[in-house]
């Protein structure tokens, strides 16, 4: 909701315009310092570098819009490998017979270090979570359930395969505030699949599986 209020209303024409003039404000006074400039700098000059910097900063701020989106992914993938961890913990608290095979901390900080599908692979066969249950959107209205029918790890992994790119090029992947959206709808449905899960195979309770019973 802030990402889409902010690149509804929130970097129009006007306030991109006023947002370079801050970024770019101050060069006059670094101009006029004797320290920088013990010569002074002439005016074609110091137009020239004002207006090469206004532009630069100019295309900086024009970017924004996109910066927040690919780095809303960012979040989101992060929010959703803490959810993994964390609910993994609590399974293993309730369920020390789990832990046989390592320290319960030692597991966590292993997992956290593992990839997407090496994480996956834990759910699957450590928690005996069946991969149609990992994503079993049946709990969801018809028209969620449609949706995401076919939704499988190859698109989890898609989601993630954007997220490498983005955090490692810098690059804009998503290019509209609807995929984040529908990003973000994924992950919550996920989230809450997941919890149910927990609930109904390891006895978890959490925040959210006393909800999920409400």
């Amino acid at each position: 909701m802030f990402a889409g209020n902010l690149i509804d209303h929130g970097l129009d024409d006007m306030n991109i315009s006023m947002m370079t003039g801050r970024l770019s404000g101050g060069l006059d006074d670094i101009f006029d310092d004797v320290k920088i400039f013990p010569e002074g700098i002439d005016k074609k000059t110091r137009s020239k570098f004002i207006n090469e910097i206004y532009e630069k900063n100019y295309a900086k701020v024009s970017n924004y819009k996109r910066w927040i989106l690919n780095h809303g992914l960012l979040l989101m993938c992060s929010v959703f490998d803490e959810f993994m961890a964390d609910l993994l913990n609590e399974i293993l608290i309730v369920n020390p017979s789990l832990c046989l095979w390592d320290n319960r901390k030692d597991i966590i900080s292993d997992f956290k270090g593992k990839s997407l599908k090496e994480r996956y692979k834990t759910y699957i066969n450590k928690l005996r979570i069946k991969e149609g249950d990992f994503f079993d959107f049946s709990a969801f209205k018809l028209d969620i359930q449609l949706k995401y029918k076919n939704f499988n790890f190859e698109d989890l992994e898609e989601i993630y395969k954007k997220r490498h790119k983005v955090a490692h090029t810098d690059g804009y992947i998503l290019k509209s505030y609807s995929e984040l959206v529908k990003i973000s709808d994924i992950f919550q449905k996920l989230i809450l699949i997941l919890a149910r899960q927990a609930m109904n195979k390891w006895s978890i309770e959490t925040e959210l599986t006393i909800y999920l019973k409400k």
